[in-house]
């Protein structure tokens, strides 16, 4: 029976092969089999993949096992989905294993659902303080995105940025984490990378809740209807950077580069009210 591979189906091959997915080809097996193994954790993640691409998986197509740790001494429960070994994804093999490794194909293109899958797979988000110039926490806070690409050569984590470059609309950096290793490279943004990275994919995600939850509990990163407008300029075009010890929100203007705070939130209409400019009080 031949299987014709949809393309969302594609897509989120591409995005789990760029995460958490691989192929294995077994010694006697003429096709590959796709498999993705993870914490148990995220059985909602896997049970998304696992109903698009239903029509490839086999009767065990997920499983739950147990695995020991040696470090920490502990086990751990992990989940694995595998499709049966079939010929349709022997073009995917070919491609991304052209010497029984695993490779970036210079071919690759992005879309928002093959980064959505991509960044629940290996992504991450978080939220910092910055420093002063005497290395001081600061009451400011700023996000920082990213992609874990160590396994990834350095030239194909080139490719990657480029493509998220490009697709996104913002430039994103590329940073070493291992020191004298040919791998080690991941690729990351301050809070304007965030940003336009959310906005990227926020229309699909999630498919993994836990990692969209990390941007929905507390600060928001994109404009929401109650931000004041910008007391130098009236302009609309902020966003949010972080509460002070005393609770009142930071924002930033983008149009003119500069920054305020809201100290009280008005009884009627709920409107919030900038009375405080980088600490000088405002009549």
């Amino acid at each position: 029976m031949n299987i014709e591979l949809t393309p969302q189906q594609k897509e989120i091959l591409i995005g789990h092969l760029l995460g958490d997915g691989g192929f294995i080809l077994g010694k006697r097996c003429i096709n590959p089999r796709f498999v993705i193994g993870r914490s148990a954790k995220d059985f909602e993640y896997t049970l998304w993949s696992s109903k698009i691409l239903h029509n490839l998986l086999g009767s065990n197509g997920i499983s739950y096992f147990d695995v020991y740790d040696k470090r920490t001494k502990r086990i751990y429960k992990r989940i694995t989905l595998r499709t049966k070994s079939l010929k349709e994804l022997l073009p995917f093999f070919q491609q991304w294993y052209p010497e029984n490794k695993k490779i970036v194909p210079s071919s690759i293109k992005l879309t928002p659902l093959i980064v959505a899958v991509w960044f629940a797979d290996d992504g991450w988000i978080s939220c910092r303080k910055s420093k002063k110039d005497s290395g001081e926490l600061c009451n400011t806070h700023y996000y920082e995105c990213g992609f874990s690409t160590n396994g990834f050569d350095y030239d194909e984590v080139v490719l990657l940025r480029n493509l998220l470059t490009t697709a996104i609309g913002v430039e994103f950096h590329i940073y070493k984490t291992k020191p004298n290793c040919k791998k080690g490279y991941i690729i990351r943004h301050s809070t304007k990378g965030t940003i336009a990275l959310i906005n990227y994919i926020k229309n699909i995600f999630p498919p993994l809740i836990r990692k969209s939850n990390i941007w929905k509990k507390g600060v928001d990163l994109w404009k929401k209807e109650w931000y004041p407008k910008c007391i130098f300029c009236n302009s609309s075009n902020i966003h949010h950077i972080g509460k002070n010890k005393m609770g009142s929100n930071q924002f930033k203007c983008i149009s003119c580069n500069k920054n305020y705070r809201d100290v009280y939130k008005q009884l009627q209409g709920g409107v919030k009210k900038a009375k405080f400019i980088n600490n000088i009080y405002v009549k």
